[in-house]
C-alpha cells in the first residue's frame, strides 16, 4: 500500500513538472512569436518607408528633369531672341542707308561722291590747320610766359641791385657825416675863441679912441655892434 501511495506522488509530480516544463515551453514559444512578429511589423513598416522613400526621389527626379528642360527652353528662347534683335538692328541699319541714299539722290544740291571727298578733304585739312594754329598760340603762350618770368626775374635783380647801393651809399654818407661833425665842432670852438679875441681887441680899440677923442674934441664913435660886426667881416 505504501509502495502505490509513493508510486501514485511520484507521478503526480511528475505531471506537475510536465505541466510546469510545458507551460514554461509554451511562454517562450509565445515570446518568440511576439518577437518574430514585432520583426516582421518592422521590416514591413522599413520596407513601406523604402517605398516612399524611392516614390519621392523619383518625383525629385522628374521634377529636376522638368526644371532642366524649361532651363534648356528658356536659352534657346534667349537664343531666338539674341538673333531676332540682330536680326532687327541689321534691318534698321538697312532702312537706314537706304534712307541717306534716297536723301542724297533727291537733294538737287548734292554734286556726287568726288565732292564729298573734296569736302572730306577739305575739312580733314583744315583740322589739321586749326591743330597746327592750336600749336603755335600755345608755343606763343609759352614763350610769352618764360619771357615774362625772364623779365621779372631780371627787374627783381636790379630792384635788388640798386636798393643795395642805395642801403651802401646812405651808410657812407652816415659816416661821412659822423667825422665832419667832429670836426665840425672843433672849428667852432676855435672860431669862437677869435671872436672872443677880436672883441676884445674891439673893446680895447674903441676905449683907446674915445680917449683920444675926448682929448683931441669932439667926435663921432659908431656904435658898438656895428663896429664889432665891421670887425668881424674883415677878421
Amino acid at each position: 500500500m505504501e509502495d502505490d501511495e509513493d508510486f501514485g506522488e511520484i507521478t503526480q509530480k511528475q505531471i506537475t513538472v510536465d505541466d510546469e516544463q510545458a507551460a514554461t515551453s509554451d511562454s517562450e514559444e509565445r515570446e518568440q512569436v511576439i518577437r518574430t512578429k514585432a520583426k516582421l511589423l518592422r521590416e514591413d513598416k522599413l520596407q513601406n518607408d523604402i517605398f516612399v522613400l524611392r516614390k519621392l526621389n523619383a518625383a525629385f527626379s522628374s521634377f529636376n528633369e522638368a526644371l532642366e528642360g524649361v532651363g534648356d527652353a528658356n536659352e534657346r528662347i534667349s537664343e531666338q531672341l539674341s538673333q531676332t534683335e540682330a536680326l532687327l538692328n541689321r534691318y534698321m541699319m538697312i532702312l537706314a542707308k537706304s534712307e541717306e541714299i534716297s536723301r542724297l539722290i533727291f537733294d538737287e544740291d548734292w554734286e556726287g561722291a568726288e565732292q564729298d571727298e573734296m569736302i572730306l578733304r577739305r575739312e580733314e585739312e583744315e583740322r589739321i590747320e586749326k591743330e597746327r594754329r592750336e600749336a603755335e598760340e600755345r608755343a606763343l603762350a609759352e614763350q610769352r610766359e618764360r619771357e615774362r618770368l625772364e623779365r621779372e626775374a631780371k627787374e627783381l635783380q636790379e630792384r635788388m641791385g640798386k636798393e643795395r647801393i642805395e642801403r651802401e651809399r646812405k651808410d657812407h654818407t652816415a659816416s661821412s657825416r659822423g667825422g665832419s661833425g667832429v670836426r665840425g665842432v672843433r672849428g667852432t670852438r676855435a672860431s669862437t675863441r677869435g671872436m672872443r679875441g677880436a672883441g676884445s681887441s674891439t673893446r680895447g680899440s674903441s676905449t683907446n679912441n674915445t680917449t683920444r677923442g675926448h682929448s683931441s674934441g669932439p667926435s663921432r664913435v659908431p656904435p658898438p655892434g656895428r663896429f664889432v660886426r665891421g670887425t668881424v667881416r674883415r677878421g
